[in-house]
């Protein structure tokens, strides 16, 4: 049985970030080459939850 109620913690945050890039380029015949590059960044930060457990 669960008793009480979350208590502490009941934050977070985050944010992410990403960009990516890329030229295509022909290769003949009608092919083509597409070499890309992607750089991506993430951050979280959450609170230890308290709560109470009967």
């Amino acid at each position: 049985m669960l008793a009480g109620s979350m208590t502490h913690g009941n934050e977070g945050f985050g944010y992410t970030f990403g960009v990516e890039g890329g030229k295509r380029i022909a290769v003949g015949n009608g092919f083509w080459l597409a070499p890309q590059v992607q750089l991506a960044a993430a951050r979280r930060s959450l609170r230890q939850v308290s709560r109470a457990i009967c």
